[in-house]
């Protein structure tokens, strides 16, 4: 079956007279068409005379089908003359957008079904320059973003079959609504979940402190209200009331879960080793369309658990993300997340001030008090002290007189004592003196004749001894007929086996010496 479409044959310089016109551009038959509803009188100049642009296209496929099948591209187009016989009206498809790509205004889809986590279903998608910019204009002006990876959108497509590229879907009209609706969606489902866990006011009901002074900021690292928070926050750090530890993380992207999970986690361990007071997220500035990449179930849980409160300022002042549902406080901007944290501590410096001059006023008040006491006390010790220093001189007057006849009467005891003592010890030692010189006496009585007779004695065994030592001196014993034999290098010789191993000895006797030649006897030598 044929489609219905009155194709034109437009040349290319005349395409944009056309196209005002209304007339589309089929990408399959490559040519012009009139659209439903509009009459084709206004398109005269451009309908051919045959009925179809595509009957050569039909011919040569029904030939080949008579002799041995049909190309590729024939079987393509009958594909696509059934599809567009099939789909005469446009199609509201309801996917999620898995690819988004564009070039020279043109926007070409991917897109997907899923179930159960599991794709099921895939096809392309084109939308025209020609139609894009009021079609996207709408949606967003509706859900507050462009399209973006990851939306699930409601289209109105035109179906065909390409010869190349398989099935095609030409967007004709969206449906921001469903959008939105499936934005709502999914937040709601984040937030029941984390109710559900009991978790969903958890970081609220954390403790702010009253004076800050350690705060951790995550942010992305090109961040357009980065620059703001850091300018007031220099001052503060300047001036030595604050100090900012700053954490990175893209905010936007397919890689913002796995990113800001693991920033956090740096955080909190940063947080164990030098306590923080409070979390900063900021953002500021940018698409609306990125604040989806924050509806993100586990990052929500990682806020609602963070061990310290979190302020948010994310940037959009009626958009909210559900981090900035769970998070302690929410901000719109930067430049508000700062200027709390300014106020803050201005306060408590103000605060800190006031109870500092209290202080003072109370502290001048007491230590006037103090004075008046120890003013009065002062008389009093003085008035007191003035009479015991009274009593103490009387008490001790009596002391040093009694002392003063104790230690006479102690002295004449002593000295009685010392007297007495001295004699014993004179006498003593008089009476040792004596018996050591009488013991003396008698020593000396005895010692002398014994000495005398010792050294006398000696005296004989040491003219015994130079006797004995003269009569064995070399030169008497020589007068006597004795030799001293000796070996060339003057060694004695002392025995007749050392003679013969000499080659001569030398003979020395009481008036001079000789050389001899040792020779072993004949029983030696036969032997």
């Amino acid at each position: 079956m044929m489609n219905q479409r009155t194709y034109l044959s437009v040349p290319f310089a005349e395409k944009d007279a056309a196209k005002k016109l209304g007339a589309r551009w089929d990408m399959i038959a490559r040519a012009w068409y009139v659209p439903d509803g509009i009459a084709s009188d206004s398109f005269m100049r451009w309908l051919p005379s045959q009925q179809s642009l595509l009957a050569p296209l039909l011919q040569s496929g029904e030939e080949t089908i008579s002799e041995k099948g049909i190309s590729l591209s024939a079987l393509m187009l009958k594909a696509h003359e059934s599809v567009v016989a099939t789909f005469t009206n446009r199609v509201w498809v309801k996917a999620e957008i898995t690819e988004l790509n564009q070039r020279s205004g043109h926007f070409y889809l991917t897109l997907a079904e899923s179930v159960s986590g599991q794709q099921v279903a895939q096809a392309r998608a084109t939308l025209w320059a020609s139609q894009a910019p009021r079609l996207l204009a709408q949606f967003e002006s509706v859900t507050g973003q462009g399209l973006q990876v990851g939306c699930a959108v409601l289209l109105a497509v035109e179906v065909g079959i390409h010869a190349r590229f398989g099935l095609s879907l030409t967007i004709m009209d969206i449906d921001p609504s469903f959008t939105l609706g499936d934005q709502q969606a999914k937040l709601q489902a984040i937030r029941a979940e984390l109710q559900k866990k009991g978790i969903y006011t958890r970081n609220k009901q954390r403790i702010v402190a009253k004076d800050l002074q350690r705060i951790a900021v995550l942010s992305p690292a090109q961040a357009a209200g980065l620059g703001d928070f850091q300018a007031d926050a220099q001052l503060l750090t300047a001036n030595h009331l604050c100090q900012f530890a700053y954490f990175y993380a893209s905010f936007q992207g397919q890689q913002t879960q796995q990113e800001m999970l693991a920033a956090l986690k740096n955080i909190e361990q940063a947080h164990q080793k030098t306590p923080f007071d409070v979390l900063v997220i900021i953002r500021g500035g940018g698409a609306k369309q990125d604040l989806m990449f924050l509806n993100n179930f586990e990052l929500a849980k990682r806020v609602c658990l963070f061990p310290i409160a979190v302020l948010t300022g994310i940037g959009h002042e009626r958009d909210d993300t559900i981090l900035d549902e769970v998070a302690h406080r929410r901000f719109d901007t930067p430049s508000k997340v700062i200027a709390y944290i300014r106020d803050q501590i201005v306060q408590s410096t103000q605060q800190a001030k006031a109870s500092w001059q209290r202080i003072v006023q109370l502290s001048q008040l007491a230590l006037l008090a103090q004075k008046e006491a120890i003013t009065a006390h002062r008389y009093a010790l003085q008035k007191q002290a003035q009479q015991m220093l009274w009593t103490q001189r009387q008490m001790t007057q009596q002391l040093q007189t009694q002392l003063a006849q104790a230690a006479h009467r102690r002295c004449l005891s002593q000295t009685e004592r010392v007297n007495y003592a001295y004699r014993q010890v004179e006498w003593v030692a008089h009476y040792q003196l004596h018996q050591a010189r009488l013991g003396l006496t008698q020593l000396q009585a005895s010692i002398f004749p014994n000495a005398q007779a010792k050294i006398g004695k000696a005296h004989q065994q040491l003219t015994h001894y130079q006797t004995l030592v003269a009569s064995h001196h070399p030169k008497r014993l020589l007068s006597l007929g004795y030799l001293i034999v000796r070996d060339d290098q003057g060694k004695l010789i002392t025995s007749r086996s050392q003679a013969l191993a000499q080659a001569r000895l030398t003979l020395e006797f009481k008036d001079g010496t000789m050389h001899v030649m040792p020779e072993p006897n004949q029983e030696e030598t036969a032997l």
